[in-house]
């Protein structure tokens, strides 16, 4: 209980402040070696509307369920449908894309497919509109979308429901339901909060405590700080399988640069042109 506490009144006292879109020196991105910052610029001002009709009124037909701990049973626990082998192997090439069900129905009001491609051009050449690269999965419903839109710090260590996950998994799961999330979604979200709480404990909380980490080190190599780059070598693969839709695969900037090789460019759009499956 004594260590719960620390975590409840730091979470709250000192992990609420606001952090703003990352860069590394002049660019969004970590440039790798021997390239340049890319010259197209993700979107970071993204209108109420959109996020209102994503969150509101687009229903999802063929939602990805999770019932299980893919952190504890990576081998066995899958998701219902289950998700194809064979394109999660494609990694960020394969691609997760929108299909209406009926376009003449009201754009505010219209539901919709998810469909996974084995690319962009693909996905494009049967009229669906890619929302993010890799594999659809349990966070690839626009509700899940107008949440990451409204909450650009959230792929940051302790920013959310870190504090209710340190009781139970229920509670952080309930917490990220609360900002809007799909049961599914909110459900991965606090199994890898748990998982990196548990895997990462002293470099996410007993370093930090102490030491003021910025999330990313001085330029020109812009380094994660321990925290983060634990949660990326114990969690964040699992989360991305998972999940699908993760910030940088829906081009969406965070307080936490990333390599530039990462970043997908997306462009959502409130009422895209697509054809039915």
């Amino acid at each position: 209980m004594g260590i719960t506490g620390i975590l409840v009144w730091y979470f709250a006292i000192f992990k609420s402040e606001e952090e703003g879109a990352a860069s590394c020196g002049d660019c969004f991105c970590i440039v790798g070696e021997g390239e340049v910052c890319p010259s197209e610029k993700p979107n970071s001002s993204y209108i109420e509307q959109l996020i209102d009709i994503y969150a509101q009124r687009q229903t999802i037909a063929n939602p990805y369920e999770l019932k299980c701990d893919p952190f504890t049973n990576p081998s066995s626990c899958q998701t219902k449908p289950p998700q194809d082998e064979s394109l999660l192997q494609l990694g960020d090439t394969a691609v997760c894309a929108i299909h209406v069900v009926d376009p003449t129905a009201e754009c505010q009001e219209s539901s919709y497919n998810l469909k996974t491609y084995v690319s962009r051009e693909e996905a494009e050449a049967a009229a669906g509109f890619v929302t993010h690269v890799g594999h659809c999965g349990v966070c690839s419903t626009l509700q899940d979308l107008s949440v990451y839109l409204q909450n650009p710090t959230l792929t940051t260590e302790g920013k959310f429901c870190s504090a209710k996950n340190t009781i139970s998994i229920e509670g952080g799961a309930a917490c990220y339901r609360n900002l809007g999330m799909t049961e599914g979604c909110a459900k991965v979200w606090a199994d890898a909060e748990f998982n990196t709480f548990t895997e990462c404990f002293t470099e996410c909380f007993l370093q930090d405590i102490t030491q003021d980490q910025p999330n990313n080190g001085p330029f020109p190599e812009c380094k994660l700080n321990n925290c983060l780059q634990c949660d990326a070598d114990k969690s964040v693969e699992i989360l991305a399988k998972v999940a699908g839709r993760t910030m940088r695969r829906s081009g969406l900037l965070s307080p936490v640069a990333r390599n530039c090789d990462e970043f997908a460019f997306i462009e959502h759009q409130r009422c895209p042109q697509t054809t039915p499956l």
